[in-house]
């Protein structure tokens, strides 16, 4: 050591020489550092917090669930153009005039479907009232109390105090719990309106089930309004009339908004908590400064956490990974991510790889997409024109669902491509019967030929025998006759051909115009888009009545 002093500088050699035991120390004290660090980093993210401040907090809750009849009275016709017409006008004018109230829509017959929960979307339920209609229900009857309980449960979900419903029928209700269940809606602070659209004469039922009722005489419908003043009284609302005007309905919005203008001036006192994370960021601070200094070792850590931070595949599964390349159009990336045989069939018919698909589908064991599983299953039977296939596939979808407008759509086009395919094979037999005919003709014409050559050769050897200056006059013109005979012969033969080459050619022409007819008929059959959600909400009747069970009402209409 001191030897080394001699030629170098004593504050230098700790630099040069090599210390174990420095190094241990070294080491030992980074894993104590770098330990502290991890542990306040972890304490920061737990989100420390002990002191909360008391702040007083005004909001105005404002949640209105509509109730609709769609029961078959509702087709009547005393308040023109009906009463189902009528009633949807005000839920428009309600729409129109619901600025900052949350809207939720039930449709109600035997059973209670809700059509859509509490949104301030004004435009998702304005989209489905065109498709509204008594013939979405599937068992008929006017049953308000289910509808309620749903109401019920649509605004236990909602914050605040402020919740209202607004049933609009002409009151024909079957049930009398519904008073019940609206005594304990309105004590839970849920404020009950309804109106009647109706008249007190009523009308006869002249759309939908135009049935008898007992012997002979025919359904009349009249406003009950009694009971939906009942309804209201109990619920502690307002009963309005259905008139023209969109006053009932702005009476309505009023006394939400007073009651919301009554809570801002209470207020409610609520408790913020102090989150106290910095403390456990600011010791990190300084090591932090210590990295900057370093270089290196701060550059590769904020290049890892930015390609962290932009490539977010790290933290997505299978799944997440499937679905961003399916909507990216990577079909092969998105069949190598998806697990779920379901999807995996979706990506492959994306993919034009039907055979695959029908794996896929056939193996699906999902309960929630069994059906669409199925239907899907004779999509790509159909489109690898394995229509027999096809059409017991979407029979079997039928049976389990009797509503699946696609499924019987691409049923019967399936049965009309099948039998044109059956017309097409049965020309094409006839034609290769007629060929055979006209083959066997020509050959018997080509033996007649060869038979009469052979005769008058025989007779001209025997008139070379007698030597006879007539009989060679005679031998010539029979000559001459039997050249002139076998060129009209040829000639009717060539034209023969022509003709059938004609018939060939404009029957291989139908052939391939058929051909695209079909391929166009499948092409708009496949590419075929539904934008009309009457059909998914029949659908959604059916299935809802079918697993509630319910049986139709003692007047069904």
């Amino acid at each position: 050591m001191h030897a080394l002093e001699k030629h170098i500088d004593a504050h230098l050699l700790p630099y040069l020489l090599i210390n174990h035991s420095a190094k241990k120390r070294s080491f030992w004290k980074a894993l104590l550092l770098w330990s502290c660090v991890w542990a306040l980093l972890t304490l920061g993210l737990a989100g420390p917090r002990w002191s909360y401040r008391e702040m007083d907090t005004f909001s105005q809750d404002q949640s209105l669930v509509v109730l609709l009849d769609l029961s078959e009275s509702m087709n009547a016709t005393d308040v023109k153009p009906s009463r189902l017409i009528r009633a949807k006008q005000k839920i428009e004018d309600l729409l129109n005039l619901s600025k900052g109230v949350k809207i939720g829509l039930i449709a109600f017959a035997a059973d209670s479907h809700m059509m859509a929960p509490l949104t301030d979307d004004k435009e998702t339920i304005r989209h489905l009232m065109s498709s509204l209609d008594t013939e979405l229900v599937y068992v008929q009857g006017s049953r308000l109390t289910p509808a309620l309980e749903m109401a019920a449960t649509m605004l236990d979900a909602e914050p605040g105090d402020n919740k209202a419903l607004l049933v609009i029928s002409d009151g024909g209700f079957e049930d009398s719990s519904a008073i019940i269940t609206a005594k304990n809606l309105a004590a839970r602070g849920v404020v009950i309106n309804s109106m009647g659209i109706g008249t007190v004469e009523g009308a006869q039922l002249s759309h939908g089930k135009m049935a008898a009722k007992g012997k002979g005489s025919l359904i009349y419908t009249k406003l009950e309004a009694e009971r939906l003043k009942e309804i209201s009284h109990v619920g502690n609302g307002r009963y309005l009339d259905g008139h023209f005007s969109d006053r009932e309905v702005a009476m309505v919005l009023e006394d939400l908004l007073k009651k919301a203008e009554t809570q801002l001036k209470l207020g409610k006192k609520n408790q913020f908590w102090d989150e106290h994370f910095y403390l456990m960021i600011l010791p990190v601070l300084p090591i932090v400064l210590w990295w900057f200094r370093r270089g290196s070792i701060f550059a590769i850590i904020l290049l890892v956490s930015v390609s962290l931070e932009l490539h977010g595949d790290y933290f997505k599964n299978q799944d997440e990974l499937g679905k961003q390349a399916f909507d990216e159009g990577n079909y092969e990336s998105a069949i190598n991510s998806f697990q779920d045989p379901y999807r995996k069939g979706v990506a492959y018919y994306k993919a034009e790889n039907f055979a695959e698909a029908e794996k896929m589908f056939s193996q699906s064991t999902r309960a929630d997409v069994d059906t669409q599983a199925a239907y899907n299953l004779g999509n790509a039977q159909a489109q690898q024109q394995k229509y027999k296939e096809a059409i017991s596939t979407y029979e079997k979808v039928l049976k389990t669902c009797p509503e699946h407008i696609k499924a019987k759509e691409n049923l019967e086009l399936l049965k009309k491509l099948l039998d044109q395919q059956k017309q097409n094979d049965s020309q094409s037999d006839d034609s290769d019967q007629q060929d055979d005919s006209k083959e066997n003709n020509s050959e018997d014409k080509e033996r007649n030929k060869d038979s009469k050559g052979s005769k008058d050769k025989n007779e001209s050897q025997e008139n070379q025998k007698e030597n006879d200056p007539e009989n060679n006059e005679n031998q010539q013109d029979s000559e001459e006759k039997g050249e002139s005979q076998k060129d009209e012969n040829e000639q009717s033969d060539e034209q023969q051909e022509m003709e059938q080459a004609e018939a060939d050619q404009n029957e291989n022409q139908e052939a391939k115009a058929m051909k695209s007819q079909e391929d166009q008929d499948a092409d708009q059959w496949l590419n075929r888009i539904e934008n009309d959600p009457k059909t998914y909400l029949k659908n959604k009747f059916y299935i809802e009545s079918k697993r509630n069970g319910t049986k139709e009402g003692i007047d069904p209409w």
